[in-house]
């Protein structure tokens, strides 16, 4: 076994050690950093173009490095199986914080050339690497957007986080944060309002705490297209520092009509009621741990 995976499992068991204890927050928090740095310089793709799923991608810029599951080939393997079962040719998607553009990339392979790909990311640095990996694979049927989506257009503070480039966020989070930085902001309903409503199929959101803004400032949207799918991420310590509980998302999506499946579920379909995820929130709630849900 190599060295990089070596140190990958002696992660894996202190972080689940962590949890067992209920430390796993301040150990990310303290030693994080140190941590996701060496194993992403140990996985040999640090600063350089690495294939991931079938694609060429950077993954993260010089000093930084990506979601430790992404460097390492274990990035939510359930989502992208998902993925791959329900994007089809010619469907138009939507990626709401798009990062360096993992589901951005396969969702324009699942496509193909009549589909189309939105893709939002504000942090510049993830975004300049959006573009490049973009490029780097040919794809014609992505439009990318530099700006962050909240509930409302204008201007927002996006917090750097310290840890991996796949956390920053419009809000305050509870790990260590390096710098803030002033970002333009939109609503999805301003954006595709000014395209005059394209059709939209399926929709990736992963908005670090801040999926309550996005869900307010889309209901034109989600009204116009009724049978959109969604995938979001459900992270209840997230959701904490925006001052928004589990229960107010899963009701404001109930009351569009949406109904839950965890991802980790989805070859065996079985509906969760909003007081079953609210109860597995609790569980999340103190390891600091998200799930992604499959909302149709």
């Amino acid at each position: 076994m190599s060295i990089q995976k070596i140190s990958y499992q002696m992660f894996k068991f202190g972080r689940s050690s962590a949890n067992a204890i209920g430390l796993a927050g301040p150990l990310r928090t303290l030693v994080g950093p140190a941590v996701g740095k060496l194993l992403f310089k140990l996985s040999g793709k640090s600063g350089s173009e690495v294939i991931v799923e079938g694609h060429k991608m950077v993954l993260a810029t010089k000093g930084k490095y990506p979601p430790i599951k992404m460097a390492m080939g274990e990035y939510e393997i359930e989502t992208t199986e998902l993925f791959r079962e329900h994007i089809k040719s010619g469907m138009s998607v939507l990626d709401i914080g798009a990062h360096v553009g993992y589901y951005t990339l396969l969702a324009a392979k699942l496509a193909g050339a009549e589909g189309r790909v939105f893709s939002f990311e504000p942090d510049l640095d993830n975004y300049g690497l959006l573009r490049r990996n973009i490029e780097s694979n040919g794809y014609a049927n992505i439009t990318t957007v530099n700006q962050a989506v909240s509930d409302s257009s204008g201007t927002r503070t996006l917090f750097i986080s310290r840890l991996d480039n796949g956390r920053h966020s419009i809000y305050h989070q509870s790990h260590s944060e390096s710098e803030s930085i002033a970002v333009p902001a939109t609503t999805i309903d301003d954006y595709f309002k000014a395209l005059d409503w394209p059709q939209l199929h399926f929709i990736k959101m992963d908005v670090e705490g801040s999926e309550l803004d996005v869900l307010n400032g889309m209901t034109g949207l989600l009204d116009r297209f009724p049978t959109i799918k969604m995938i979001i991420e459900l992270n209840p310590s997230l959701l904490r520092n925006a001052s928004v509980s589990p229960l107010k998302l899963l009701e404001k999506m109930s009351g569009q009509g949406f109904i839950f499946h965890r991802v980790e579920a989805h070859t065996n379909p079985q509906e969760h009621s909003v007081a079953e995820l609210v109860a597995l929130s609790q569980i999340l709630a103190s390891s600091g741990d998200s799930i992604n849900v499959f909302c149709t």
